[in-house]
Formats: structure tokens, sequence, C-alpha cells
């Protein structure tokens, strides 16, 4: 397929077309076969073209999107002619001929009659037709090694039991995790699995993806089968409580919703659920965050600006920086100091110090490494008196700490940030992690004032060694404050957002929001407090949590998202992860759990495209003055391309509408599962499907049974009393496993959020 030994033979070109075909169509390609180099090119691709090496362009399925690069180097081109030359595509080069005239009419078709194309569609247009005519004259050849197959397990079908399996061996780290076979396991593989996944005619002989069957109930079980694992643990005919495994694995016969997601079927049992003693999810390890935390700077520097300590002593940037008594004095200087220095180091900013940002924000050193990383901290001045504050760092024009390198992106990992202040001026990121930078720890920070707070992107164009997602990020026990869009913006695989508070980020309507997830696996948002979303006049004006994009297993649990009566519009929601952009979206394996969401918009939690969701634990209360919908799935329509909103799992939440109209719980999703949620609302709106499965809703003045909430005025909906109607009255088999407090539920669990304790 092109290597140096096996060189592919084709068309010869020059230079000179090649270098324009890159540029002009923005096309990365990986490394050239050269005979003969007699001149140099600088080109600002990833590319390096050197004797002996081979080119490999993969088409992409949609070649509007461009050439897909596997391989190669950063730097200049030293070539001369370029003799062996060929596009790769996957499948017959007869079969993308054809997807390339498809997608060609499919951009004509996308531009109105009246309307003049635009540039960027003529460009699209133009390389589809040089895609195709390039296929005409034999110039683009099949791939001799086509894509991996997906189906892992060997049954000849392509589901969620393939990925169950590729996530077991990932995490495991298993040789053949390593997907696409480029001799490193990354999240390239992960990525590249899920593209095999969603095309399965790129696997030969494997059928599309079918519904793994439901297991047939056993015939002599009880009536009241009070275990749902569908496993008869004890051997006895039944499937009931008597399992001594029971009430632990209360996942779904088709096995889609399990309480653990690590892909291990631990106890032998043929079932990968709760009830496997190690069950866990070792995707990230939350607990052993952060590795480690410098303690005593090796490089001191102190500051001090308008309106530092009284009693703050600057330093001097002639200083050599090791000492508290003698540091340099500017964020520059240590900034530059900081990019040579070995991994494990700590630089320190004096506390009390206020320092401005004038050079460089980016703060880079390729010696780090996540478990020896480099730390940026405070430290007390030998002046220092013992009441300083935090070292402020005031960035008048640009974003404070970005942990990004220049250009082409090259890996680094291995930061940790911490006992800060950051004051921006409307424009570029608190702290901002790009182009590959992993294993960031962000905390005890106070950071304000920039366009916005927090941000995990992607990447510009990868150098080998680097992908495009930022992973193992934490942000936690900071206060994220007014940021003119965003609090945190941006994904990441495994990220942490932990114990945060975050108030008045975003100023415009609808688009701005206090965190805004847009992509990545296992993210966690856990314990935080939102507040006051995108004000404007007063009033909240967008979501507070949402998420678009393709986010998998993302978990949103205990936090607390608020607004003040009259203070919020109709399009402040809650919690809202759902499609948003023009391309395919999914949000698999959501969770949200033990959160409490207070007066906020027309709708308090929801989501769109979520496949095997659990909406439980979470306690709603809506008390401004119009209706809305508080829990719902679907939220919105999904666009065509979107996944669908499928078994989805509202159990267990207590919602308390006041005076206005709404609908307590909606949920029209196929395989959907509604069970134990309490309500009490005005007689004025709607229980929707809150009383399925053992729910209690209770309209007042209307209808229903009255639930007893202990004092919905402060937000309390506890049962109030042991015969509330809520105790004991819960469906044993669709029982969420905790309470909302995290207590275990018993074998009779209460209707609610909330286990009565006497």
């Amino acid at each position: 397929m092109g290597s140096p030994s096996q060189p592919l033979r084709g068309v010869g070109h020059s230079i000179s077309p090649l270098v324009h075909f890159l540029r002009r169509y923005s096309w990365h390609c990986g490394a050239l076969v050269v005979l003969g180099v007699t001149q140099s090119v600088a080109l600002a691709a990833p590319v390096q073209i050197t004797p002996g090496n081979a080119l490999d362009f993969y088409v992409a399925d949609d070649p509007s999107a461009g050439l897909v690069c596997r391989k190669g180097d950063a730097g200049d081109i030293e070539v001369g002619k370029v003799r062996d030359l060929r596009f790769i595509v996957r499948g017959s080069a007869r079969t993308q001929r054809a997807r390339f005239k498809a997608k060609l009419r499919e951009v004509r078709a996308s531009n109105h009659p009246s309307k003049r194309r635009s540039a960027a569609l003529r460009s699209r247009i133009r390389m589809l037709n040089e895609c195709i005519r390039a296929l005409s004259r034999g110039q683009i050849a099949p791939m001799e090694d086509p894509v991996r197959c997906a189906d892992l397990n060997g049954d000849r079908v392509l589901d969620s039991n393939d990925h169950l399996e590729f996530l077991r061996r990932f995490f495991g780290g298993q040789p053949d995790a390593d997907f696409n076979q480029d001799g490193r396991i990354n999240s390239q593989d992960y990525f590249d699995f899920l593209s095999a996944l969603e095309r399965p005619e790129l696997c030969d002989g494997v059928a599309t993806p079918t519904p793994t069957p439901t297991a047939t109930p056993d015939p002599d079980a009880p009536s009241q089968n009070q275990c749902n694992d569908g496993v008869d643990n004890d051997g006895d005919g039944a499937i009931d409580q008597s399992d001594a495994a029971c009430g632990r694995g209360r996942d779904r016969e088709d096995g889609f919703l399990t309480e653990c997601q690590d892909g291990i079927d631990n106890d032998g049992e043929g079932r990968i659920d709760s009830a496997d003693p190690s069950c866990h999810n070792p995707q990230v390890p939350y607990e052993v965050y952060p590795v480690a935390i410098g303690s005593v700077p090796d490089r001191f520097a102190c500051d001090c600006a308008s309106g530092a300590d009284a009693g703050c002593i600057p330093g001097d940037d002639a200083n050599a920086g090791t000492s508290a008594a003698a540091p340099v004095r500017t964020f520059e200087r240590l900034r530059s100091m900081f990019g040579t220095l070995p991994a494990g180091s700590t630089v320190g900013f004096c506390r009390g110090g206020v320092f401005t940002v004038t050079g460089s924000d980016r703060w880079v050193n390729f010696n780090c490494r996540e478990d020896d990383p480099c730390t940026i901290r405070d430290y007390t001045p030998p002046w220092a008196s013992g009441d300083e504050g935090k070292p402020k760092v005031i960035s008048p024009s640009r974003s404070a700490f970005a942990f990004e390198d220049g250009g082409n992106a090259d890996h680094d990992e291995g930061y940790v940030l911490i006992n800060l202040e950051l004051q921006g001026a409307g424009i570029g990121f608190g702290v901002r992690a790009y182009n590959d930078a992993d294993g960031i720890y962000i905390s005890d920070m106070d950071i304000h004032g920039f366009d916005i707070g927090v941000a995990l992107q992607g990447s510009n164009t990868l150098n080998p060694g680097a992908d495009a997602i930022s992973v193992r990020a934490v942000l936690r026990n900071s206060r994220i404050t007014n940021n003119v869009t965003q609090g945190f913006f941006g994904g990441g695989h495994w990220a942490l957002i932990e114990g945060n508070y975050f108030e008045s980020n975003g100023t415009r309507y609808i688009l701005d929001h206090n965190i805004y997830v847009s992509g990545g696996t296992g993210m966690k948002i856990i314990g935080n407090e939102l507040y006051r979303s995108a004000m404007r006049e007063g009033q909240c004006q967008g979501v507070s949590l949402v998420g678009h994009g393709n986010i998998a297993n993302l978990t949103i649990e205990g936090n607390l998202i608020r607004e003040d009566i009259g203070a919020a519009a109709q399009t402040c929601w809650g919690i809202a992860i759902d499609t948003g952009y023009a391309s395919a979206e999914s949000f698999p394996g959501l969770v949200i759990r033990g959160n409490t969401v207070l007066n906020v918009g027309n709708q308090s939690i929801g989501c769109t495209a979520c496949s095997d969701a659990i909406i439980e634990n979470n306690v709603v209360i809506q008390m401004q003055p119009f209706g809305g919908t508080q829990i719902t799935a679907p939220n919105r329509a999904p666009g065509s391309s979107d996944a669908p909103t499928e078994r989805v799992t509202i159990r267990n939440n207590s919602v308390y509408i006041g005076e206005s109209g709404g609908t307590a719980v909606v949920n029209s999703a196929p395989g959907a599962v509604v069970a134990n949620n309490a309500a009490s609302i005005a007689a004025a709106a709607s229980c929707g499907a809150t009383a399925l499965n053992n729910g209690v809703c209770h309209r007042r003045g209307a209808e229903g049974v009255d639930p007893q909430f202990m004092n919905p005025a402060a937000f309390d909906l506890r049962p109030a009393s042991a015969s509330s109607a809520l105790v004991n009255s819960g469906n044993q088999e669709l029982a969420s496993i905790e309470d909302h407090s995290n207590l275990l539920r018993d074998s009779q669990p209460d209707v609610g959020a909330y286990e009565f304790i006497e």
C-alpha cells in the first residue's frame, strides 16, 4: 500500500502542481516516495517529503471534507519530481467514484438556483470533480488492507456488545486494542472503531446492526418478580429477590442499561452489571488526581502592579529566580523559563502580587508528564504578613494560560495550575487546552472577565503521535464567573468538572451558558453549582448546562442549578443534552443523576439523541410564573442524521410545580422506562408520564394523593413522615440503587428521589 519497500506505481507529477493541489484544498498528506531531490519548497502542511518515504493519501468517505492522512512528519518539503503517487481509498475505485458523484449531486443541489455559489461551495465542487477525474484516470487505487472489522466478538453482528468488547480491550491495554494498527493505543483507535461500527459495509460479510434479543422471562418465576438482572443466582428456577446478587444488577434484559461500564463480566455470570464484585468504571482514576502537586517552587516570580498588596516587593528579571528572596519579576520571564524545566518542576507567583500578561500566553513544556507533572501555583513571599490573597494575573489583550504549542499539534501533557486569580478584559480564555495537551489539573482558581473561562478544544493539523482531543483534564474547586460567552466550553475524553462555582457566564440570548460540553467520552460533571446563566436584561436567557455534538458516557451528577424567581426567561433551561448542530449528533450512555434544579425556564432536564440514558434521583422545583416541562426525553425534534432517542429510563425523580402550568414528566422515546417518580403540581399543570410504574402525581386541588413533601418552599422534597404515600411504594424491579443522598434503597424502595429515614 505504498511503503519504502513497496512504493506505489502511478502517474508522475512535478512538485509544483502537488504543492498547489495541497494548498488549494487544504489536504494534508503523509510522506512521499521521492526520486532525485533537487529543490526545497516550504509548505504549511504536516508533511516531510524525503527520499525513501511513501505517500499515503487516504480518501475520506465524505470527500468534501478533504483527504485524511494517517502518516507523516512535520517540516519543509525537499523534493524534485514525485513519480510514485496514488491516492488510496477504502473500497473499490468504482464504488468510491459512485460515492463521489452522489456527493457532488448533493452538494450542487444544496445551492438554490437563484443564489450565487459561494467560494466554499465552488471549492467543494472542484474537490469532488478532481477526485472523480483521478479515479477515472486510474490514479486512485483501493486499499490493500480494508478497514478492520468492528465485529470484535465474532457473532457477525455489529452492535453495542462489540462496543463493550472494544472498551474492555482498550482500557485493559490489550495489544489488539490498536484498532488502526499504527503501533499505538490511543483515542484514534476509538474513533476508528466507531467509524467501522457505523459503516458495516466496510466489513465484508458482517450483518448490519440488529438489537440484541431480549431474554425470555423464566416461566416459573413468581408473578411479583423482584429482580430483573436476568440471572437465577441461586438456581431455584426463579429470578427473584432471593437471588444473592439481586438488587445490585438492575440492568435491562437486552444488555443496554448497565450499572457498570467497564465492559468486564467479573463474576462470570454472563452479564456485565453491578453484581460483578469489581464493577467500576476504570476509564479515569479521578480519585487519584492529581498525581502530584509541587509545593516548593523551583522558580519564583513577584510583581507588584496596581492592586498588589501594600507590602509587595517586586523581583527583578535579571535574577535567576531560583529563590523566594531573589525572584524574577514579570509573567513573561517566568513563562519563558517554564518551557525548559525538567519534569516535576514547579514555578510560583507570589501571593499578594499582581502580574500582567504582556508577551505570549502559551505555557508548554514537553518534559512534563502526567505521572510527573509540572506545577504553576502560588507561594508565600518573605515579605508577607499572612493575609495576602492569591496571585492575580491580569490579561488585558489575550488569554492568560494557553496549554498549546503553536502551529501543528504535538502531544504534550502533565500540567497543574492551582491557587491563582485570573482576570480578563472580555477576550480570550482564562485557561485553554489545545493541540493535544493532556493530563491538565486545574484547581482552586478564580477565573473571571474573559470571553471563555476554561476551554478544552481540538487541534490544528496533527503531527505524528498527536490526537485531536484533550484527555484526562480536571477542573476542580474553582470559581468561574462573569465571562462574556461561556464559563466552561469544549470537551475531552474522561474530563472531570467537579466542585466548581459558575455564575453569570454568558451575555447572549440562547447561545451562552455556564457549562457547554461539545464532545468526548466518559466526561463527568459532578457537584458543581450553576447560577445566573447568560444574564441579559436582568434575566437568565440561556441553558445553564448544555451539551451538543457527540458525547459518549457523559455523567451529570449532584449539581445544583438554580435561578431566582422572576430572573429566568423561558429560554433559561437547566440541563439540556441535545442536538444543536447541522451534523449528526448522539449521546449514548448519558446519566443525569442526583441533581437539584430550581426555578429555571420552561425545561429543567431534557435530552435528545440520547440512547441507553438514565435520568434518576433528581429534584426539580419550578416556581416561576410560567409553565414548562420539567423532565423530558426527547426534548426537541432531532435532525435527520441524529441518533434516535431510545431506551431512556426516568426513575425516582421528585418534581414540584408551584402555581404555574406545565408538565412534570414527558417521555415518548421507544423502549422507555418511567417508574417511581413523585410529583406535586398545580391544578393547571399535567402529570404526563409521572404516574407510570408506581409513580405518584398529585395535582393539588384536583386529583391524586398528596406525596407529603417535607417543605417545598425550602426546596426540601423528602417524604415528611412514614405515612407519606411515597414510602415503601416503589416498583422494586425498576428502582434506582441509591437515592438522592447516595443512601442505598432497601428491599421496599420509596417513590421519589429520597428514601425515608426514621
